[in-house]
């Protein structure tokens, strides 16, 4: 079933938030400013996010450039901060620029399993996880 551009709006949650760690690049700053402009969200760094902020959202989406194989520690650090989360929906975002086997989703599984287990303590719903590999060149 084909879902025109309203019908989706729709179907979005209310209220989102979408709060990004990026750094190297600024890749997954991109993405994630994109996907806050489809879901109509605030974007914010987790250092701006006070942990009680995230009962005012219906879907929180926490989005990291991978350093060191793993989300900058202030994403799953601001994850962990959170207070009871039931109900709420959320997904995780990453860019990485890992070479050769890690590309084909080593690292992702690893680092997003990491994150989700964060998210799924606070009885977060989680929606998507995913990531992409940035590389050393700028998404445009």
């Amino acid at each position: 079933m084909e879902q025109n551009g309203d019908d989706l709006k729709e179907s979005l949650p209310v209220k989102s938030l979408v709060v990004v760690f990026s750094y190297h690049q600024r890749n997954t700053e991109k993405i994630a400013n994109a996907c806050a402009k489809v879901l109509g969200a605030e974007v914010k760094t987790p250092q701006q996010v006070k942990p009680e902020e995230i009962a005012e959202y219906d879907l929180v989406g926490f989005c990291s450039g991978i350093y060191s194989a793993t989300f900058d520690a202030s994403v799953p650090d601001l994850a962990n901060r959170l207070p009871d989360a039931s109900g709420k929906k959320a997904f995780l975002f990453s860019t990485y620029g890992a070479p050769g086997a890690l590309q084909a989703g080593i690292l992702l599984r690893i680092t997003t399993r990491r994150s989700g287990k964060s998210c799924r303590r606070k009885g977060t719903r989680l929606l998507v996880n995913s990531g992409v590999r940035g590389g050393t060149r700028t998404v445009s």
